[in-house]
């Protein structure tokens, strides 16, 4: 499928919206995971573990139903670096067409709008009629009581 400019600029519109949004969420993550982390060390606080996901569902317009779900588990997040820099973190350029020839060889891409077209496998088409997205940020609080040996 050819990329016409006004498709092209349609999805460098989105890239950008979905860069930005991917900056708003995992900051968030990362502050829950630092709390959550030190809540689970507590020795007087109850918590004993905890879980962070994230979903993003992605929608045309008329539709109620999203044409695309990514998920993505987000624990340990603040920590262990290294695990997300080839996801979310380091702002690293996702993009599948560098240094080939494609119209959008020389665009930044983020790990979201990377994802539709590479790991869900939507088309140009249907990316660049994406007008909402809806994120849902899960923390299951996970806690544990041990009542052996006490009186």
């Amino acid at each position: 499928m050819t990329l016409n400019k006004k498709r092209l600029k349609k999805l460098r519109k989105l890239n950008k919206r979905l860069f930005y949004l991917e900056y708003k969420i995992i900051n968030e993550a990362i502050k829950l995971d630092k709390t959550l982390q030190n809540r689970s060390v507590n020795p007087d606080d109850l918590l004993d573990d905890y879980e962070i996901e994230v979903v993003f569902d992605f929608y045309i317009k008329g539709s109620d139903t999203p044409i695309a779900t990514i998920n993505e588990y987000l624990k340990h997040i603040s920590t262990k670096k290294e695990y997300f820099n080839h996801t979310f973190l380091n702002r690293v350029n996702h993009n599948e067409f560098l240094f080939k020839d494609h119209p959008m060889s020389d665009d930044y891409h983020c790990w979201l709008f990377h994802s539709l077209y590479d790991h869900i496998n939507l088309s140009w088409k249907i990316i660049s009629k994406i007008k909402n997205i809806y994120v849902d940020i899960s923390v299951k609080y996970q806690y544990m009581e041990n009542f052996i040996n006490q009186t």
